[in-house]
């Protein structure tokens, strides 16, 4: 459980500093509405990754009972290639 806590920490780090995103773009040369759109198409992108992520998780789920979570688990470290974990 302290390992999930930790991944948590420093996964959402640099989420919040994507608050700050569209500046930055505008700083480097990018117009108003140039930064706008990107932020919008990261946005799209997100909200497609989450709706693809939870339709492969309950693909998932008759095939893995009573190891869901677990399973899905071991597919995010998989994907975001960490070698280990403590689950595994």
């Amino acid at each position: 459980m302290l390992w999930a806590a930790r991944q948590g920490i420093v996964g959402s780090t640099p989420w919040n500093a994507m608050v700050f995103f569209t500046l930055w773009l505008q700083l480097t040369g990018f117009s108003n509405f140039a930064a706008a759109a990107l932020m919008a198409v990261f946005a799209g992108g997100c909200a497609l990754g989450g709706l693809l992520g939870g339709y492969l998780g309950a693909r998932s789920a008759p095939q893995t009972k009573n190891s869901k979570s677990p399973f899905q688990d071991a597919f995010t470290y998989l994907r975001m290639g960490v070698k280990g974990s403590e689950r595994m």
